[in-house]
């Protein structure tokens, strides 16, 4: 599990979420979407390391500032899947879907540009 994501672009347009919220101690983040500009100027990478078996994504949405909808790239040993998640729909663990990882490295990135509408969240977990 990682709980600590990368956290990329200028430190100013990142927030923080509320107290409390999200996995481990990690309070989730956010940013504001660019609404698919042609490039990201804030992204996050968890790096989750080698897994084995079947593994579950899942992304926490707040019930607060998340409208918009994102697209979640999941990278399973070079095999890239991409997740939508209408934020406005949905709140709390939310699954991106399960995922047979037989050993490979397992990264999730959120760019701001894929955003449509207001905010990116920030958070996941296997």
């Amino acid at each position: 599990m990682n709980d600590d994501p990368v956290l990329n672009g200028p430190s100013r347009y990142w927030y923080r979420g509320d107290a409390g919220r999200g996995y481990g101690s990690n309070n989730y983040r956010f940013t504001y979407g660019i609404a698919g500009e042609s490039s990201a100027e804030n992204w996050a990478r968890w790096s989750m390391g080698r897994r084995v078996g079947r593994q579950e994504v899942e992304v926490y949405v707040p019930h607060t500032k998340a409208t918009a909808t994102v697209v979640y790239r999941i990278d399973v040993g070079g095999s890239v899947f991409t997740r939508r998640a209408a934020q406005r729909d949905v709140s709390g663990w939310t699954s991106l879907g399960g995922y047979d990882a037989d050993g490979a490295r397992v990264t999730i990135t959120l760019r701001d540009n894929d955003a449509r509408s207001a905010s990116a969240e920030a958070i996941s977990r296997l």
